[in-house]
C-alpha cells in the first residue's frame, strides 16, 4: 500500500470511502495530487485523482499527459474531453457513500458538478487532515527538500560575486534565478526578492528597476524547487559600509533566530516559539519593528501549512520542516531578515540551510 495514502487515511474518519482530488486551471493545481502520486513532471491541469481506502489510486488523466502519468503507481483512465472524463468519474465513484475532498483547492464550480454527479453521496471537506498529514515529511520528501536547500545555499554564496555597482533590483533577481537553475533547481520556488535600500523595509517587496547605490542594504529572499519540493532562504547584505544602527539590527535578528533554534523540538507549541522571538526583539532597541511571523511550514508548497505565529495552534512533531525568519524593519529606511530552513528532530532541530548568516559588506 502507498505509505502516504495509508498515513492519510489514518487521519480520516472510517466512514470515508475515498479522497477526491481535482486539479483546476494552471493556478489551481492541488499539491496533494503530487504528494499521493509521486509524479515529478507535468502540470495535470483538469485531471482527477481518486484515492481509495484500500490503498489503490485511480488517475483520470488527459491524453496530453498520458505518458507522464505512467510514472504514477495508479490505474490510468485516459480522457480526451470533459464528457469522457466525467464518465470515468461516475464509474469509479458509483455507490460511494462518503466522498472526501480538499476544500482549500477544490473550486465552488467543481463542487457543484460533483454534487450533481453524485447526488446520493455525502461530501466531507478534509482539508485539515490533509494538511496535518503533509506536515510530517517522509525520508523521500526530506531528501528532496535537503537538495533544494543545498541549491539555495550555493546561490547565496554566489550573490556577493554577482553584485555590481548600479545594477538594478531586476537584474540581481534575474541573476539569482539563473544561478538557481544553473545549480540544479527546476525553477525558483517563488518570485525572487531582491530589494535595495528603503525597499528592504517592505518584507514582500520583490524587485524593480531601482539601481544599486553605495551604502544600500541588499535583501535577497529566494528558494529552489527540486522535484516539486522547495527551499526558502533570506540573506541581507550591505553594499559598502554598514552604519552602526544596521549592524545592531542585524545582530539582534541573528540572535533572535538562535532563540527559535534553541526552542524547537517535538511537543513545543509553535506559537510559543514565535512569542519568544518577538519578546526577544521587543526587549531590544527595535521594539515593534518585527512585523510578521517567525516562519512557516515548507514542502510541496512554499507555505505548506501553519508555522510559527501568534495564531498557530500547531504542536511540533519530528520531521516537520519549517522556515525560521525573524526580521527587523525600519520604515522608509532599511530592513534585515535572516531566514533558514530546519527540520524538527527527535531532540531539537537540524539546520537544512547552512550558508553564511553573518553581515556581509560587499565592496
Amino acid at each position: 500500500m502507498n505509505q502516504r495514502l495509508y498515513r492519510l487515511f489514518s487521519y480520516l474518519d472510517e466512514s470515508i470511502d475515498c479522497l477526491l482530488i481535482k486539479n483546476g486551471g494552471v493556478t489551481n493545481i492541488d499539491p496533494t495530487f503530487f504528494y499521493l502520486t509521486g509524479l515529478e513532471q507535468g502540470l495535470f491541469e483538469g485531471c482527477i485523482l481518486v484515492a481509495h481506502r484500500d490503498g489503490t489510486l485511480d488517475l483520470i488523466v488527459s491524453e496530453l499527459e498520458a505518458e507522464l502519468a505512467e510514472a504514477a503507481k495508479a490505474s490510468l483512465h485516459l480522457f480526451s474531453g470533459r464528457e469522457q472524463r466525467d464518465h470515468f468519474l461516475k464509474k469509479l465513484l458509483k455507490n460511494m457513500g462518503t466522498i472526501s475532498f480538499n476544500g482549500t483547492v477544490l473550486t465552488y464550480k467543481d463542487m457543484i458538478l460533483f454534487k450533481e454527479l453524485f447526488s446520493s453521496s455525502t461530501f466531507v471537506d478534509v482539508h485539515d487532515d490533509v494538511q496535518q498529514c503533509r506536515l510530517v515529511k517522509d525520508p523521500d520528501e526530506l531528501g528532496k527538500i535537503k537538495k533544494a536547500c543545498g541549491i539555495a545555499d550555493k546561490v547565496a554564496g554566489r550573490i556577493p560575486a554577482v553584485v555590481e555597482s548600479s545594477m538594478t533590483e531586476d537584474e540581481l533577481a534575474a541573476c539569482i534565478d539563473y544561478e538557481l537553475q544553473r545549480a540544479g533547481a527546476q525553477h525558483p520556488a517563488f518570485t525572487t526578492i531582491a530589494s535595495f535600500g528603503s525597499h528592504s523595509s517592505q518584507p514582500h517587496f520583490t524587485h524593480s528597476d531601482t539601481p544599486l547605490k553605495t551604502a544600500d542594504v541588499i535583501l535577497c529572499d529566494f528558494g529552489a524547487c527540486f522535484q516539486r519540493y522547495n527551499s526558502d532562504l533570506t540573506r541581507t547584505f550591505v553594499y559598502s559600509q554598514a552604519n552602526e544602527e544596521f549592524k545592531a539590527m542585524h545582530q539582534i535578528v541573528l540572535e533572535a533566530q538562535q532563540v527559535a533554534f534553541d526552542m524547537i523540538q517535538p511537543g513545543v507549541k509553535a506559537a510559543a516559539v514565535h512569542q519568544a522571538v518577538a519578546d526577544f526583539i521587543d526587549a531590544s532597541p527595535f521594539k515593534g519593528w518585527f512585523i510578521h511571523s517567525t516562519g512557516h511550514a515548507l514542502g510541496l508548497e512554499v507555505h505548506d501549512g501553519p508555522g510559527f505565529s501568534q495564531q498557530s495552534d500547531l504542536i511540533l512533531e519530528e520531521n516537520m520542516v519549517f522556515t525560521v525568519e525573524p526580521g527587523v524593519y525600519k520604515k522608509g529606511a532599511y530592513g534585515v531578515r535572516i531566514e533558514d530552513d530546519i527540520v524538527v528532530t527527535r531532540t531539537g532541530c537540524q539546520l537544512l540551510t547552512n550558508s553564511d548568516r553573518s553581515l556581509l559588506q560587499i565592496r
